[in-house]
Formats: C-alpha cells, sequence, structure tokens
C-alpha cells in the first residue's frame, strides 16, 4: 500500500494539485466559443449606417458580418454586448449585386462561402466531465480520509484539546500536536 504523507509537505501537495486544476479550467473555459449572436434586417441596417461593418460573407445559412469595434445590441428588453464583434443575419439569400455594388463603395469587404462544417463539443464536455469526476474523486477522498479518522485539521484539533481536557496528554505534548496542526491550517 502506498506510504501516507502527512504534514506540511501534503498541504503543499494539494495546494499545487488544485491551483493545477484551476489552471486547466481557465485554459479549458478559454477554449469554448460562444455562438454569433442572431440579428434582425433593422438591427443590419443600424450597423451598416453607422459604418461598424468591417467585412460580410455570404452563406447559404446567412450572412456572418464582421464589426469594427464591440456594439450594444438589443435583444427583446436586455441589451447584450456582443464581445466576438461577429453577428449572422440568418436566412436572406444571396446579397443582391446592385447592393453590392453600393457595399463595397462604402468600404465593406463582400465575400461568399460555404457553410463551414460543425465541430463537435464532444472534447468540451470529456474536459468538464473529467473535472466533476475529479472533483468527485477528491470529495470522496476527504470523506473517506474523515471516517478512517484522518480527519480535517479542525476536526483533530478539537480532538485534541478534548484529549487534553481529559487529562490524556501533557501540556507540553498538547502545544506541540496543536502548533502542529496549525501549521495544516
Amino acid at each position: 500500500m502506498a506510504e501516507q504523507v502527512e504534514g506540511p509537505g501534503k498541504s503543499v501537495r494539494v495546494a499545487l494539485i488544485l491551483a493545477g486544476g484551476l489552471l486547466l479550467l481557465v485554459i479549458g473555459l478559454n477554449t469554448l466559443r460562444s455562438a454569433p449572436t442572431l440579428i434582425n434586417w433593422v438591427q443590419f441596417q443600424h450597423l451598416r449606417q453607422e459604418g461598424l461593418l468591417v467585412r460580410i460573407v455570404a452563406r447559404p445559412s446567412g450572412w456572418t458580418c464582421h464589426l469594427s469595434e464591440t456594439v450594444r445590441l438589443r435583444e427583446g428588453r436586455e441589451q447584450r454586448e456582443v464581445s466576438a464583434q461577429v453577428v449572422v443575419l440568418p436566412d436572406v439569400g444571396p446579397i443582391d449585386q446592385s447592393q453590392a455594388q453600393i457595399w463595397q463603395d462604402q468600404g465593406i469587404l463582400l465575400a461568399s462561402d460555404v457553410d463551414p462544417p460543425q465541430e463537435s463539443d464532444w472534447p468540451g464536455g470529456v474536459f468538464m466531465g473529467g473535472l466533476l469526476l475529479l472533483g468527485g474523486w477528491y470529495l470522496w477522498s476527504q470523506i473517506y480520509q474523515d471516517l478512517r479518522g484522518k480527519g480535517s485539521p479542525r476536526r483533530r484539533l478539537q480532538e485534541l484539546e478534548e484529549a487534553f481536557k481529559r487529562g490524556e496528554m501533557s501540556e507540553e505534548e498538547y502545544q506541540d500536536a496543536r502548533n502542529a496542526l496549525w501549521a495544516e491550517m
């Protein structure tokens, strides 16, 4: 059976594991992308009139519009910020040639493309599932240690104080054991 590490080495190891897990969580969340914001024709015209459109890519599923800056769009009663600077105008069809010439004269780049293949979300799901399993294992290991009598430092400190009050140890032994437990907290 593996040897249990006690004392300050164990708390450092746990802190490093938790810090590494937090770092992996941040990296994992940064790799997830949000869906582009859907807009209607009125919002599209407003963005065009404000001069915020930089590029329009016409696809069969709709137009993908790249903006020059982040803007606030109104969705129902809420306002939300479009942070990716990309909005989609769904189900509008191809760009009319006369309209395309006007937009190009205004400095808007136009392109047409096929819809990109749908990317799978399974890596993100597996990553999040792994984090949940790791968290469950950590909770289980803490409960198991607590049941074996190697519970939290606070619980062991309470048991130490009760043993001292019952007279099972000297004051010097109590102080030494108490200082060792305080180092773990």
